[in-house]
């Protein structure tokens, strides 16, 4: 018999299940090192959700517009997270739909001529927004046109950030 031949067999054999092993470890290696970054979703969702639960219909609460809404209650968020936890910010400011420009397709309007407002958590999200880096927080923002109830024309405009830190996977 020859046992040569086997024995290169058995070498190349090794071979192939080291490269295989060494295969996953690295595959395994990149995929647990791999940060789940929620912060812009996170602020998308809140825009969403301030949105929906402030205009009906496209009819503006008339708890918005006299200021009196419990936003907490109405939007179904946690008081103990969004204004406590200094990882989110949440503003909302109501214009007069005159007050407003809109110059291809995007929305200014002069904030000394707000209607009503109100901010919650961090203040300091709507500046640090604009700067990029990891330990900044991420802001989405949102004009939206709306009615009150008696047909009059308004712009809500609508921020919200998170400085929530993703998870390592």
């Amino acid at each position: 018999m020859n046992k040569r031949g086997s024995e290169y067999l058995s070498i190349w054999w090794f071979f192939a299940l080291a490269i295989i092993a060494t295969g996953i470890v690295i595959g395994v290696g990149i995929f647990e090192s791999a940060e789940i970054g929620t912060k812009e979703v996170e602020a998308g969702i809140l825009v969403d959700r301030s949105v929906d639960c402030m205009i009906k219909s496209g009819i503006l609460s008339d708890e918005v517009l006299n200021g009196n809404i419990n936003f907490y209650k109405e939007c179904k968020l946690n008081e103990e997270v969004i204004g406590k936890s200094e990882k989110y910010y949440l503003e909302y400011k109501v214009f007069d739909f005159k007050d407003c420009k809109i110059v291809n397709s995007k929305t200014s309007c002069d904030d000394k001529k707000k209607i009503t407002g109100k901010s919650f958590g961090v203040s300091a999200f709507a500046s640090q927004c604009l700067i990029k880096g990891k330990n900044y927080p991420l802001c989405d923002s949102r004009y939206v046109y709306t009615l009150d109830k008696n047909g009059k024309e308004l712009i809500v405009y609508i921020i919200a950030g998170s400085n929530q830190e993703g998870r390592w996977l």
